[in-house]
């Protein structure tokens, strides 16, 4: 039970940070995937080729937050001090808040003329940060009620 306590924070952070090379944003056409973007794509920007058409991609302030603040948090977890341990229930929240808010700015990016032909959807990516750091969430609060579980019983 020990080593699942010490990994699974690793891992959780470790299966975020992956996630950058999995499509983030997924561009339709009547069924048909034009385009699809990925989450290192948002961070650095990029230009895609759409049907001969060079389209710019901005990096994206809240996926570069979210995976910032994946490195700190996956660099902090190989710490020991109780302060990490608060702060590991920061991390996940501050992580799903920057992914709610980039879900609603991809909702927002469809003219309303073109809206019926063209899709623009969250892609697998999102999906799997988002489940991680959610997992990451439960785990702390977990974590931190077990261990303050323990010391009203030791005390």
């Amino acid at each position: 039970m020990k080593t699942f306590l010490l990994l699974f924070p690793k891992a959780g952070w470790l299966v975020l940070l992956f996630t950058m090379f999995l499509p983030f944003v997924v561009v339709t056409c009547n069924g048909n995937v034009l385009e699809e973007v990925r989450g290192h794509q948002m961070i650095t920007g990029s230009s895609l080729d759409a049907g001969g058409e060079k389209n710019d991609v901005e990096p994206n302030i809240w996926i570069i937050l979210t995976y910032t603040v994946g490195l700190i948090a996956l660099v902090l977890s190989f710490g020991k001090k109780p302060l990490l341990d608060k702060l590991a229930m920061v991390w996940p929240v501050v992580c799903m808040v920057c992914l709610g808010i980039f879900s609603g700015q991809v909702d927002d990016e469809v003219p309303a003329q073109i809206r019926g032909m063209i899709q623009i959807s969250l892609g697998s990516g999102y999906y799997i940060a988002l489940i991680s750091v959610v997992c990451l969430a439960l785990f702390s609060v977990w974590k931190w009620r077990s261990s303050n579980h323990e010391q009203t019983h030791q005390d």
